[in-house]
């Protein structure tokens, strides 16, 4: 009996008084890790929404960005087009100033030649002359190169 009455006097009194206490330090603990779980997905998300304002704000100033790089290209295209088309009108007066240019020193000989008593005419003819002595003798060398061709051919040697 002395071990029921050491249990009902000092085991009793001790659980009574403990397991009331770890109750509550367990409840405790998960109310606490509850609350700072909560807590924890407050600021996360908190966080995340920063981070999403300040993704938009980025990709606000890329897209600015990107616009004003695109009119600063489409400015230089425009620029470069006009001085393309500058130069092509300068181009064209240049060779208009030639032309004429050419056109007076052929008037300039022409009449140069007649106030010398040269013929345009007659020097005319004898550069026609020339040019068919020439295709003349370009004749004959072409046929004397045909006909050794056909004589130097390796089968007709023997």
């Amino acid at each position: 009996m002395e071990k029921a009455e050491t249990i009902t006097t000092v085991v009793i009194p001790l659980l009574v008084a403990i397991v009331p206490a770890i109750i509550t330090s367990v409840i405790s603990f998960l109310i606490a890790r509850y609350q700072s779980n909560k807590a924890l997905e407050t600021e996360i998300q908190k966080i995340k929404e920063l981070q999403q304002t300040e993704l938009e704000k980025i990709k606000a100033q890329n897209d600015a960005e990107i616009q004003m790089i695109k009119a600063k290209q489409e400015i230089d295209n425009q620029k470069a087009a006009f001085e393309i088309e500058k130069m092509k009108i300068q181009m064209e007066k240049q060779a208009e100033l030639y032309e004429k240019n050419a056109q007076t020193d052929i008037t300039k000989d022409i009449f140069g030649q007649l106030a010398s008593g040269n013929s345009v005419f007659e020097n005319m003819a004898s550069g026609f002359e020339q040019m068919e002595k020439f295709q003349q003798d370009l004749n004959k060398i072409q046929r004397k190169m045909s006909s050794q061709s056909k004589n130097s051919h390796p089968a007709k040697r023997k």
